[in-house]
């Protein structure tokens, strides 16, 4: 499925009001939208990748972002989803729903010590 945010928004309006979540993958340069299930214990204020998704878009590609949303708030992230963001060096992208508006996030590289 070729990235179109029309496919974010309706996975994310299935998903209302727990948070959706799911990922974009760079395939030979074109960016895919895999939408995932949410296997956080409290969805409507968290989410959480299942591993074996991850681990089966990352085989088809290079993750290129982490996406989720924000339901009935703003799209700004957390301080939880830039320390994710920082930790794993991917790019975070938060649309807030229903009124999906878009926040994205490049993550700092790690200070040296």
């Amino acid at each position: 499925m070729l990235y179109r945010e029309d496919d974010i928004y309706l996975h994310f309006m299935e998903k209302y009001p727990e948070e959706g979540c799911g990922l974009l993958v760079n395939k030979k340069g074109k960016i895919d939208w895999i939408p995932c299930e949410n296997q956080a214990e409290n969805p409507e204020e968290d989410f959480q990748i299942p591993a074996n998704e991850y681990i089966k878009a990352r085989l088809t590609g290079d993750i290129f972002a982490i996406v989720h949303s924000h339901p009935d708030t703003s799209s700004e992230l957390s301080e939880a989803d830039k320390k994710a963001s920082d930790f794993l060096g991917i790019p975070y992208i938060v649309y807030s729903v229903p009124a999906f508006e878009k926040t994205e996030y490049i993550p700092k590289k790690a200070e040296q010590s």
